[in-house]
């Protein structure tokens, strides 16, 4: 336990020499208190049922689709209200991040080398070169939350960082079907390449190894749940679709 910042400006006042390590790490990095998680839990779970619902209702899901950029919004917001440690080198990672997965959906658009050849909708809100300005805030939400989850790991970086790719591409996998059946992006051909799963890797393994290399506090309670949730909620509205398609 380091000393209490007010006590260690006394004694540099003093004129007493005092090393910066002695200051209180608990200074900068603030207990949650676990009320607020579960709160936190409540809020996405309660979003992502009424969400599932919509989605499924044929009335309803015009609506849910356009209002899945504030379900994005809302999932990061709460995931970065739980990250205790706001140094430069964080908010290097965010913007990189997101700057990086928006550019490679352009490029990707635009050349269609990186993923294949597909095309944004209108669901997932404004546009900047044909690629929806949220999409950079998703790749923050997957690479930052894949990545807190794998951290504790006791293997090489390289190692975690193919592992949390792999999991990211794996996600996508399961998103694919869901996205292209309401229309958030559509393929040519309606068939899903897979230099789209390959290029997923490329760059989450990329993202990865950046979040694991820059030096930030890397623990966060909400991480695993918000992963759970979001893919507890794509797997059942891909399940749900399909009941609904052999029952009507």
């Amino acid at each position: 336990m380091g000393l209490p910042l007010r006590n260690v400006i006394l004694q540099c006042q003093s004129g007493k020499q005092i090393p910066f390590v002695l200051v209180d790490k608990n200074l900068f990095f603030k207990d949650i208190p676990a009320r607020n998680i579960s709160l936190a839990v409540g809020i996405l779970v309660t979003v992502h049922f009424f969400g599932l619902i919509g989605l499924l209702i044929p009335q309803t899901r015009s609506f849910f689709e356009i209002a899945t950029p504030l379900n994005l919004l809302l999932s990061a917001g709460l995931l970065l209200y739980f990250h205790q440690d706001w140094r430069f080198s964080f908010i290097l990672f965010m913007f990189v991040v997101m700057l990086t997965g928006f550019s490679i959906e352009v490029i990707g658009v635009k050349t269609k080398l990186i993923f294949g050849d597909y095309t944004y909708k209108t669901s997932l809100g404004f546009k900047f070169l044909d690629v929806p300005v949220i999409i950079g805030v998703n790749w923050l939400i997957l690479i930052y939350a894949v990545g807190t989850v794998l951290y504790p790991l006791k293997v090489h970086f390289l190692v975690k960082s193919l592992l949390a790719a792999a999991l990211m591409t794996g996600m996508d996998f399961l998103i694919e079907p869901v996205a292209v059946f309401h229309h958030y992006w559509d393929w040519a051909g309606s068939k899903i390449p897979i230099k789209n799963y390959l290029g997923w890797f490329v760059v989450s393994f990329a993202l990865q190894c950046l979040f694991y290399l820059l030096p930030f506090h890397k623990k966060n309670p909400l991480a695993l749940y918000l992963l759970v949730i979001q893919l507890t909620f794509f797997l059942l509205l891909q399940t749900g679709h399909y009941f609904l398609a052999q029952t009507f």
